[in-house]
């Protein structure tokens, strides 16, 4: 125990070893593309809600718990990114059968995070502009697409 003491992220760098191995092995889905999702949807295309892929799970920490995983990944280790007690968010998300872990701004895990408990597009991209009044939704939908996390969506009643 006392070994550990100087270490008060281990458990947070744990968490993220346990949810890369069930993003692995979670199911398989479709996939909706972003110009899918821009031809079929609803009137309004804020009135939708992203569903996410079960191989998709948002993280964070009080530590810099993701940066400190991805510097441990190869044989020899990484300069870290950032500083260990810095916040961070990410997202951990299965691609061709590769596990992967994008960081993301304070504001868009805000608006993901809204997104994946049930809220509109249109909730879900006020919380972030609300956060960061220079969040770019148009280059932050391209970015969240890009990474193949969405497997359908559903138009609000």
């Amino acid at each position: 125990e006392e070994q550990v003491l100087n270490y008060p992220y281990f458990s947070d760098v744990a968490a993220i070893e346990w949810l890369a191995h069930l993003t692995y092995y979670a199911a398989d889905s479709a996939t909706l593309s972003l110009s899918d999702y821009l031809q079929h949807t609803c009137d309004s295309v804020q009135q939708t809600y992203l569903v996410f892929k079960p191989s998709s799970i948002l993280f964070d920490s009080t530590w810099n718990a993701a940066a400190i995983w991805l510097a441990h990944q190869h044989e020899e280790v990484a300069d870290l990114q950032g500083e260990i007690n810095q916040a961070c968010f990410s997202l951990i998300y299965r691609d061709d059968w590769h596990v992967s872990i994008h960081m993301l701004e304070k504001s868009s895990y805000l608006a993901l995070k809204a997104l994946q408990e049930g809220s509109t597009l249109e909730t879900a991209l006020e919380l972030a502009m609300e956060y960061d009044q220079d969040f770019n939704v148009a280059k932050q939908l391209q970015d969240w697409f890009s990474l193949n996390i969405f497997s359908h969506f559903i138009c609000k009643d």
